[in-house]
């Protein structure tokens, strides 16, 4: 947890309710469209949904979306632009059904009931992002706690998958979605505690779940948000104690100078943090160690035993011991 940023850093908070009329007892969906931030809500007094566009300097008088087209929830809409489009995803206050409407700027179009394309349904606020040139949804299952997401092409969603099957991962938040060198990041609250996980996604495999709340301390009793803020994940969360707000940053892409092409693997040993990485310009496995207070300087794992990947490494703790597994270079050997 960062407790070291400089206060000056952030603005003076200023409430938008005064000067638009808003009122929400869910959390409001943000997002940039067309140079501007657009901010979607559902109302404090009933199940319509609102929204209010902000210029830079001044906030638009708020809109009601529900008149125009019907919608209507009891969560958290979510949102995302894809292919120049703002898209919007709801649960329906009505029942688990997954809903979406598209605003091109001018107009929103009419409201698009996904459960009956692809079976989906969900009793918390769906998750929408862009990576890959497809619009990924994920949600947490209305029925358990498991997870599942589905793609969006432009004209057609894809039938749903279960991405706890995949990796063990279970919630009963909101996922929380992000993408950054190419690849998706997914944090979740876990459904059996406070303890905040994650995995990464890279077009066809998902990495195995890694507990943050074990390297930094971290908890929660609410969905996490995550942001990519000048090459760096962002995770900003409610505190499992009270009522603070927390955040943490991870830095994929440079670790005291290294490159990476892969997801990093992480794990505490011996009171230190270790991290270890496939190198972006060759097959070659590095590694670098925190303290609390600093990196080490990277360490080139592939001279000292010959090991070398196209895949992100796995790391752990056995026996008093930090082992590392990874993929074989160029084949599906297991080293």
């Amino acid at each position: 947890m960062n407790e070291t940023a400089a206060l000056s850093d952030w603005s003076a908070q200023e409430n938008i309710t005064t000067l638009i009329g808003c009122g929400t007892n869910v959390a409001p969906a943000v997002v940039v469209f067309k140079d501007q931030l657009f901010m979607v809500w559902k109302s404090n007094d009933d199940q319509t949904i609102w929204y209010s566009i902000f210029d830079g300097s001044k906030w638009s008088a708020q809109d009601n979306i529900t008149t125009l087209i019907g919608c209507g929830t009891n969560v958290a809409p979510a949102l995302g632009v894809f292919k120049d489009q703002l898209f919007m995803a709801w649960k329906s206050n009505d029942d688990q059904t997954i809903w979406y409407s598209t605003f091109d700027g001018a107009q929103w179009s009419a409201q698009v009931n996904i459960t009956p394309l692809i079976g989906c349904g969900t009793n918390e606020a769906p998750s929408l992002v862009v990576f890959k040139d497809q619009l990924f949804m994920v949600w947490k299952s209305n029925g358990d706690q498991t997870i599942w997401y589905s793609t969006f092409d432009g004209s057609k969603w894809n039938p749903q998958l279960n991405i706890t099957k995949l990796i063990g991962s279970g919630t009963d938040e909101s996922p929380a979605l992000t993408v950054l060198n190419n690849r998706l990041f997914m944090a979740w609250k876990s459904n059996d505690d406070q303890t905040i996980w994650y995995s990464t996604f890279d077009g066809s495999e998902w990495t195995p779940q890694l507990n943050i709340t074990q390297l930094i301390g971290c908890g929660t009793d609410q969905a996490p948000v995550l942001m990519i803020f000048k090459n760096q994940l962002f995770m900003g969360w409610k505190s499992d104690d009270n009522q603070s707000i927390w955040y943490s940053t991870l830095d994929v892409s440079q670790l005291n100078g290294c490159s990476i092409s892969e997801a990093p693997a992480v794990s505490v040993f011996k009171n230190q943090l270790f991290k270890a990485w496939k190198s972006d310009k060759d097959k070659t496995i590095w590694y670098s160690t925190f303290d609390g207070s600093k990196w080490s300087s990277q360490v080139k794992i592939t001279p000292i035993n010959g090991c070398g990947t196209d895949k992100s490494p796995a790391i752990n703790i056995f026996k008093n011991q930090l082992f590392m597994d990874w993929k074989g270079y160029g084949d599906r050997t297991i080293w």
